[in-house]
């Protein structure tokens, strides 16, 4: 079975010659040479893709015009993993979710339960067996630490942020 990650939706054709606007991750759509049509379905090369304002303009294979592009309007967008290479520090959503948080002195808050984007900055749910949930921002001061082999995040609360 192929793993594949969402990277966004087309949401509107972009000029005449089969370019389409896709709402989603810039760094995953710009650094994809091939992406899925729906959830594996129909697997397209990317012949470029960049940055414009909110989007990213994408230009696929055999998508030749607006009126092509326009029949595209909503599908969602799947990378396989294989295809994506990382920046040092970088990971997938589905990575993260379900690693074991602690902070430096060792106190255990449970695991990762939920990750969303709030302004700048990622904000981490942990939730405890317990049920008790903790929210903590991805910001410099948090000196996160990321550990896929031991399925461990480590991390220095902000002053205040659980008082």
């Amino acid at each position: 079975m192929k793993k594949t990650v969402e990277c966004g939706a087309v949401t509107a054709p972009h000029g005449i010659k089969g370019e389409v606007r896709v709402s989603g991750d810039p760094e995953l759509l710009t650094r994809a040479k091939r992406l899925y049509l729906g959830e594996g379905e129909t697997l397209v090369r990317v012949l470029s893709a960049r940055p414009h304002k909110n989007v990213v303009i994408v230009r696929l294979a055999g998508v030749d015009s607006a009126d092509e592009a326009e029949r595209l309007r909503g599908v969602k967008l799947y990378a396989l993993r294989d295809d994506i290479t990382l920046p040092e520090g970088v990971y997938f959503t589905e990575d993260v979710i379900g690693l074991s948080v602690f902070d430096r002195e060792g106190k255990g808050y449970g695991k990762i339960t939920d990750i969303f984007r709030a302004g700048s900055s990622d904000v981490y749910t942990a939730t405890d067996d317990k049920g008790k949930s903790v929210m903590f921002p991805a910001v410099a001061e948090s000196e996160i630490e990321i550990d896929l082999e031991k399925g461990r995040l480590t991390f220095t609360p902000m002053e205040g942020l659980f008082d």
